[in-house]
């Protein structure tokens, strides 16, 4: 059914566009609705750790009280004298991607257990810019600070950590205040977690252990494929290798542990480090998938554009924060790769019936991984709560790229050697099969050629004998003069069938010499059917049309293709039948003056499907094999024809049995250079 107007869209798209809603859809009300809110504690919202070993950060929310400073105009003291103004918060602090933004923190502490009054504090973000730290007793003194810790500043008063990190004493019986003054400009994500002292070592081996696992992991992919790369003189391997790289850097920065171990805290390294590790990341997948998968076949627009997209990115966010543009160039590359995650999904969605199985097992990891990319930048932007599936979903995403796409990429390499060995093979075994058949036409040329060379030194020898003959018996009777005609008929006729012979085995019409003139068509007629011989002048009817204009062709030429439409009508039809010559004035296409050739009989006629293919060279009708022949009268007609500006084919017969062969040529042509 057509409906007018409207354009339907694939089922494919439907789909794949419902399964991403639904889980878009179930996500969000998960997150937002399903998820139990925290208790806020009743009335004095001071955290209690009596009892308590660690807490973690959806456990220490609900006792932060926090204000966002937009203009950068609030201090310490108005933070201690209005309290008021500062709202408690019911989960993790998760504000999104800002360029440049201030908060202002305060928690309130209570440490009653008697073994355990050494603690840490924790922002569990190490690419927050700047946290500066207040530890107030309960008598109002300041204890320590301000301590200073982030990737943009030198460390001061707080400890050697992948994250802002710092050392409260509680000793003093009483309410402790501890007030935080975090800058960003970046992900406003601000996890705050409590932890006994003698607990750090164990957990920094716990947080270590994973990080260095994905990141060894990450060294020995990108060392296989650098390796399988330059062993294979695959590219393809090498931006995979640039991919895992830039994403174990990116890893490596956000988990604080490059700001550690190898920029040694020195600000700005990480911050701007991760900046363009990102940018790379975010420029080199989306266009590794769309290469992996060759959708560019069927999608070739949206491959350019993500060519253009992958080096603007690339270059651009891998250059643009070693000279401070990151903040703002960071949020674009994070908004331009959940968009480029769309577009490559909707691509694959596309292509998903022209791919194979390992390549639409691929297509399922990619829109998995693409998903857990586009929620890890959808929570860094705010556009989602920061849920763990969010916090994971980026180390998920990489530790697929290890484990998937190697693979992949091996199994797609062999698959294409292969099938290149085989096509080089299949060639090899066609140059030797047309190398055999060139030198089997050579030899039947040779032979052909010696044989006609053979038998012309005696024709020769005896068209001068009859020559000869006639001269010297000049008074010879009627009788006897009627012999000798007779006698020189047969040998021309004999001549003719060698050069016949001859011409036909030189099938390359393009390297005969020609001579242009015009030519009377109706002469030309009457000697193709003379030289034809006794039978020919008694089958053969020919019908000229009164005025037929001169035709500038080679004669030669044109007399052989004249005779092979003929020479066809007298095997192919039934002995006694006649045979039709019908020549007469035509218009060819856009009216050009010309004239045309009717050979007709009253033979098997040519099949339908065969009406092309016996202009073929070597092509044999499988209707008639006991005709003998070679298959290359007619390619050679047409290839005269053609070279004199004309064209031949079988025409529909009027009759049920038969064939019509219909010969056109422009009256002036000029002769088509080989």
């Amino acid at each position: 059914m057509v409906v007018t107007g409207t354009r339907r869209i694939p089922g494919t798209w439907w789909r794949w566009g419902g399964i991403l809603v639904l889980l878009g859809l179930g996500y969000l009300l998960w997150g937002w609705t399903l998820r139990p809110e925290p208790t806020v504690p009743p009335v004095q919202h001071v955290l209690d750790l009596g009892g308590l070993s660690q807490v973690a950060p959806d456990r220490v929310a609900p006792y932060l009280g926090m204000l966002r400073d937009d203009t950068g105009q609030w201090t310490l003291e108005d933070t201690l004298q209005k309290p008021e103004r500062l709202q408690l918060q019911r989960e993790v602090i998760a504000d999104g991607y800002h360029q440049s933004r201030i908060y202002w923190i305060n928690l309130k502490l209570r440490a009653s257990d008697a073994e355990r009054l050494v603690w840490w504090l924790r922002v569990e973000r190490a690419y927050l810019d700047e946290v500066r730290l207040w530890h107030f007793e309960p008598s109002g003194a300041l204890r320590g600070g301000p301590w200073t810790a982030g990737d943009l500043v030198r460390p001061e008063g707080a400890q050697l950590s992948p994250v802002p990190a710092f050392q409260l004493d509680l000793t003093a019986p009483g309410e402790h205040l501890v007030v935080m003054r975090v800058a960003t400009g970046s992900t406003a994500w601000i996890p705050v977690s409590l932890m006994d002292h003698e607990l750090v070592p164990r957990r920094a081996a716990r947080e270590l252990i994973p990080i260095a696992v994905l990141l060894g992991a990450s060294v020995v992919v990108v060392a296989m494929s650098l390796a399988a790369g330059l062993l294979l003189r695959e590219r393809v391997y090498l931006s995979y290798s640039a991919l895992i790289a830039s994403n174990a850097v990116v890893w490596a920065c956000v988990t604080g542990w490059a700001h550690v171990m190898v920029f040694g805290m020195e600000p700005p390294w990480a911050e701007r480090t991760t900046a363009s590790a990102i940018a790379l990341s975010s420029a080199l997948g989306p266009w590794l998938y769309f290469t992996l998968l060759s959708l560019g076949r069927y999608q070739p627009a949206l491959q350019r554009v993500l060519r253009v997209n992958a080096v603007l990115v690339g270059v651009l966010g891998g250059g643009l924060p070693w000279f401070g543009f990151n903040g703002r160039f960071t949020e674009m590359v994070l908004w331009d790769l959940t968009a480029v995650q769309v577009l490559v999904t909707g691509a694959l969605a596309l292509a998903w019936r022209q791919l194979d199985t390992a390549s639409r097992l691929l297509a399922v990891a990619v829109v998995i991984m693409s998903s857990l990319t586009s929620v890890n930048s959808m929570a860094a932007l705010g556009w989602v709560r920061p849920l763990p599936l969010a916090e994971m979903a980026g180390p998920l995403a990489h530790l697929m790229h290890l484990a998937l796409l190697v693979p992949y990429m091996l199994h797609a390499t062999l698959r294409e050697r292969r099938t290149a060995i085989a096509s080089s093979k299949r060639a090899q075994a066609a140059e030797v099969e047309n190398r055999m058949r060139e030198e089997a036409l050579e030899d039947k040329s040779s032979l052909v050629a010696m044989l006609a060379h053979e038998i012309r030194t005696p024709l020769a020898v005896m068209e001068a004998s009859i020559q000869s003959l006639r001269w010297v018996d000049e008074d010879a009777p009627a009788e006897r003069s009627q012999r000798y005609e007779r006698i020189a008929r047969a040998l021309r006729r004999l001549s003719g069938l060698i050069e016949l012979v001859v011409s036909r085995n030189r099938v390359d019409v393009s390297q005969w010499h020609h001579h242009a003139e015009d030519l009377n068509v109706g002469a030309l007629c009457h000697v193709a059917i003379d030289e034809l011989g006794d039978e020919a002048k008694a089958r053969v009817e020919l019908r000229l049309s009164d005025n037929l204009p001169l035709v500038h062709a080679d004669g030669r030429m044109l007399l052989y293709a004249v005779q092979n439409l003929l020479d066809n009508a007298l095997k192919y039809a039934p002995t006694l039948t006649p045979v039709g010559l019908d020549v007469r004035p035509e218009a060819g296409e856009g009216g050009q003056p010309g004239v045309a050739w009717r050979v007709t009989d009253q033979g098997p006629g040519v099949r339908e499907e065969d009406r092309e293919r016996i202009f073929q060279k070597y092509y044999r009708s499988a209707s008639t094999p006991e005709v003998p022949g070679l298959g290359l009268g007619l390619y050679l007609v047409r290839q005269i024809i053609q070279r004199h500006g004309g064209h031949v084919h079988v025409e529909n017969h009027s009759t049920e049995v038969g064939t019509c062969m219909r010969c056109w040529l422009p009256i002036k042509t000029a002769m088509a250079t080989p």
